[in-house]
């Protein structure tokens, strides 16, 4: 497996949201409809990111499309859905 320094700047973008939403990579392809393969792809950059693919990952990750990211503010609203 590649280090977090070994990929593409987007992938650990992802990654984070993804440590933020606590999902592994199994939990996002699942909620993409694809593979945790596909996905490790697209993280190392293996798999260029189209907009297809960036809305899927989006939305798997309920990002909110338009606004600046704020990952404190993500980290608040994960919290407050858990309560």
């Amino acid at each position: 497996a590649k280090a977090k320094s070994d990929k593409k700047p987007t992938g650990i973008f992802i990654e984070e949201l993804m440590e933020i939403k606590r999902l592994k990579k199994k939990d996002l392809a699942e909620r993409m409809e694809t593979t945790d393969a596909t996905v490790s792809r697209l993280l190392t950059g293996e798999r260029g990111l189209d907009l297809d693919w960036f809305h899927r990952i989006a939305k798997a990750l309920e990002f909110p499309f338009g606004s600046s990211f704020n990952p404190q503010r993500l980290k608040i609203q994960n919290h407050q859905r858990r309560r």
